[in-house]
């Protein structure tokens, strides 16, 4: 099970398993999105779950390519509970610094999401 931070606008996906907090599972589970898998604190997919940026999960499988660059891989560590935030603002940081190097290169996404970014 890999833990990830989004780190785009939202990331969706459409089939897996997930590690999720209760706060991150009650809604979904009430929308029939996910349904509790074989262990404990583990979710199987049914629907299209969509994850906000900064939402920090553990999914279990590949990740389509089409998802990488809206989301980064994160080391145990970063993503306990007591961490999340800090995680979630190291891996906003690095994306505007990632932005920002571009300079007049910018598509009009990359600056919409820059300024989102630095709105925040």
């Amino acid at each position: 099970m890999k833990k990830v931070c989004v780190t785009g606008f939202c990331a969706t996906i459409g089939s897996g398993s997930l590690v999720l907090s209760p706060d991150q599972a009650g809604p979904r589970l009430i929308a029939g999105t996910i349904v509790p898998g074989k262990k404990d604190g583990i979710f199987d997919i049914v629907g299209i779950v969509t994850f906000k940026r900064g939402e920090i999960f553990g999914y279990d499988g590949e990740l389509p390519p089409s998802l990488l660059e809206d989301m980064a891989p994160l080391k145990e560590a970063e993503a306990s509970n007591a961490d999340t935030l800090a995680a979630a603002k190291l891996v906003r940081d690095a994306r505007i610094e990632e932005l920002e190097a571009l300079g007049d290169g910018l598509t009009e996404d990359q600056q919409i999401e820059l300024n989102a970014l630095l709105a925040e």
